[in-house]
């Protein structure tokens, strides 16, 4: 497979690319910035949505974490429940996904603070999305990463790092990769204001909107017409 896909590589005469992330991978490995097109993922509205009646009322207990993804390395999962261990704040973190060998001596000693929940249809993590305050996705390395996109379209502000593809209405909503401790504070800044959750979810709404399966196929359509062009067709 690999030898495969470097094969593909030295044929094409263009990438396509869905984010900063993904783009910065190749242009690190020697490919040329002006073979790379970029165009971002998209989020279906019809399925991650908030619905009028469910609009956000700031809980008087715990802040309420939500990571939904594979439970590994690569995800940051290790990081994740070290920056809940740290934060000095009372949160309780959700966590949906298959558990793994990589994490499961961690999540068997995570504490109150952190419970475990198996993969969920789209319907029933839509609801689990609108039942939280806030999305973390603690990414090692992502190309993208769904999850971030369809949580903001469901009102909720986001956690992500640097080396997340994910797009995020402000760079200031990422933190390093690998460093619980930056995760950590960012969590307090939430608990500390409760009233960010919902102006900063409202923004993330707005900003998710904009990134829907027809403007994707608007942009590959637009280069696909100017590529045809160029090759007199």
């Amino acid at each position: 497979m690999a030898a495969r896909k470097t094969r593909e590589y030295e044929l094409a005469e263009w990438l396509l690319t869905y984010s900063d992330a993904h783009t910065r991978s190749f242009i690190e490995a020697g490919f040329k910035r002006e073979q790379i097109v970029q165009c971002p993922l998209w989020v279906d509205p019809l399925v991650w949505h908030r619905k009028p009646e469910e609009n956000y009322r700031p809980p008087a207990g715990p802040l309420r974490l939500l990571f939904a993804g594979a439970l590994t390395l690569r995800k940051g999962v290790p990081f994740l429940l070290e920056a809940v261990r740290q934060c000095a704040h009372d949160v309780r973190l959700t966590i949906v996904g298959r558990m793994t060998r990589e994490c499961e001596a961690l999540l068997a000693s995570c504490g109150e603070r952190v419970t475990l929940e198996p993969p969920k249809s789209k319907s029933d993590l839509r609801t689990a999305y609108v039942e939280h305050d806030l999305f973390v996705l603690p990414s090692v390395v992502d190309s993208f990463g769904f999850v971030s996109l369809e949580a903001m379209a469901c009102g909720l502000p986001v956690i992500t790092t640097e080396n997340c593809g994910a797009p995020v209405p402000d760079e200031s909503w990422r933190v390093p990769a690998m460093d619980p401790a930056a995760l950590a504070a960012r969590i307090s800044r939430y608990a500390d204001d409760r009233g960010l959750i919902e102006s900063e979810g409202r923004l993330a709404r707005e900003f998710a909107a904009k990134f829907t399966p027809g403007a994707y196929r608007a942009t590959m359509s637009r280069f696909f017409l100017d590529l045809l062009k160029q090759r007199g067709a």
